[in-house]
């Protein structure tokens, strides 16, 4: 629900935004780049406090991001190495770089930062190590919903509120924490559930393979007593005794 109202909101910019780097012949590694550049100038502004100002840039940052993945999309998932990096660690550059300034920037409530920035990578790292598209699947199950609770929307929302409402920080902070856990949580649930579901259809393939093999057997048996069963008919034994009749021998005899 919650994402869906914030694609609402951000897809027609992000519409616009991917139309004018078209129009320009912005690249991927452009809108990567730019990503970057807006990121350090989002964490300059969280040191001085200008919490106002790094919502602009945390919005620019994020939009520069949607775009550099729109663009990969469109190219059908191309795999370019050059920019393998820049992908990989855009997201995670930008979020926990927001974190960890952030927490710099508020006085006295260093704990709560820091243990979102360990659930925020923890949670990061359980993505990329047990399954990256566990979020995408649109399924019933409770597990793929929770794996998938940190989306970008949400981290985004989140900083947003931790923006407008500095002095709430820890109470944020802790929240966001939880979900990350829930998420982990979810994600290796998830796992568990495809693990065992994947060693139950093994199991299934090899009784019906193992069932095949005894029909086939007993088939094959089958016709070996059928070829020799016809064989066999219509031949004289060696056994047998074979009886003459000599009724004609004494007609001529007579």
């Amino acid at each position: 629900m919650l994402k869906e109202i914030t694609r609402k909101v951000t897809d027609p910019i992000l519409d616009n935004a991917l139309r004018y780097a078209k129009q320009y012949n912005i690249r991927r590694s452009h809108a990567y780049y730019a990503t970057y550049g807006l990121a350090v100038l989002l964490f300059l502004c969280l040191i001085s406090n200008l919490y106002t100002l790094a919502m602009l840039f945390l919005a620019l940052s994020y939009t520069a991001l949607g775009v550099a993945d729109r663009l990969y999309a469109q190219s059908g998932g191309e795999e370019k190495q050059h920019l393998v990096f820049l992908q990989r660690v855009a997201e995670p550059f930008l979020a926990g770089g927001f974190i960890f300034f952030f927490t710099l920037s508020v006085g006295g409530v260093s704990t709560p930062g820091l243990f979102l920035l360990f659930a925020y990578y923890l949670n990061e790292a359980s993505a990329y190590r047990l399954s990256s598209d566990l979020a995408e699947k649109n399924d019933d199950d409770i597990a793929s919903k929770i794996s998938g609770l940190v989306s970008k929307e949400l981290t985004v929302i989140f900083f947003f509120i931790m923006c407008i409402l500095s002095m709430g920080f820890p109470f944020f902070a802790v929240i966001f924490s939880f979900i990350c856990f829930a998420s982990i949580f979810g994600r290796f649930m998830e796992t568990k559930l495809l693990d065992r579901n994947s060693a139950f259809n093994r199991d299934e393939v090899r009784e019906t393979e193992e069932k095949n093999d005894v029909l086939e057997s007993d088939d094959d048996s089958k016709d070996k007593k059928s070829d020799n069963s016809e064989e066999s008919f219509g031949t004289i034994q060696p056994d047998e005794d074979v009886i003459i009749n000599d009724h004609d021998d004494e007609y001529r005899k007579d």
